[in-house]
């Protein structure tokens, strides 16, 4: 369990300082609005994870 927690790290770390580690030719915008992107998707995918686990156990009691 602690590998996958210190994968799990290292992958966000990683995903979320890639501009700033090649440090590209982006604009200030796309710099600033990834990380916030990356949260609205995070939190997008939950919902959806939600709502068919949902649908899971409604199909699964009948």
């Amino acid at each position: 369990m602690q590998e996958i927690r210190l994968s799990l790290v290292l992958f966000t770390v990683l995903l979320f300082s890639w501009p700033v580690i090649i440090q590209s030719a982006f604009s200030v915008w796309v710099m600033w609005l990834y990380p916030y992107i990356i949260w609205i998707l995070i939190i997008l995918l939950a919902k959806l994870d939600n709502r068919q686990r949902r649908r899971d156990d409604i199909e699964g009691k009948d």
